[in-house]
């Protein structure tokens, strides 16, 4: 239902999630997960922007850069997904943990709670790293896509303030080279 509910809102956000699923799964495999941390990743990260089908359209498929409240408003996906899996899945898990941490980031510079290093459950880390890689190589209304080699040099340049450095290094090698 909530995968249906992200693709009625928007093809890109569904696409997305979809892309951001695959990208941390195959990071999750070559990290050595077992199957039921695989389940627990993929669950979280299909669904990572769930919250985005609170956001008004307006905003969300803005061709121009966003204004400061837009992007305030944006922001609070991370906040709504929560709510809304919290609802259904009644209990602390990581899906949830994945839905509204997704966007923080290693130097504590991310949102919604500023959470630092290794206070970040390493799917959400996981899934920050798939879910940037995915962005960037993408078609936006508001820009477009930049060549692989580009957003690997992104990862790398952001593996020691913005993302885990070991995530970034295992996604590289293992999932942007071949893609």
């Amino acid at each position: 239902i909530d995968l249906v509910d992200i693709r009625a809102i928007d093809d890109y956000t569904f696409g997305h999630c979809v892309n951001v699923c695959i990208l941390s799964l195959i990071t999750g495999i070559c990290l050595g997960y077992d199957r039921k941390k695989l389940i627990d990743l993929g669950t979280g990260a299909i669904l990572h922007d769930i919250g985005k089908t609170l956001i008004p359209l307006q905003i969300l498929n803005k061709p121009s850069k966003l204004e400061p409240t837009e992007y305030e408003e944006i922001k609070k996906h991370t906040v709504y997904g929560y709510k809304i899996l919290k609802n259904v899945l009644n209990k602390k898990d990581d899906t949830l943990d994945i839905v509204l941490s997704h966007h923080e980031r290693f130097d504590g510079k991310g949102y919604p709670n500023g959470l630092v290093g290794r206070e970040i459950h390493e799917y959400s880390r996981i899934v920050a790293v798939a879910d940037v890689y995915d962005a960037l190589t993408s078609n936006r209304v508001y820009r477009k896509k930049t060549k692989n080699k580009e957003a690997i040099e992104y990862l790398y340049t952001m593996k020691y303030s913005q993302f885990d450095e070991k995530i970034v290094d295992v996604f590289v090698h293992n999932v942007a080279l071949y893609e």
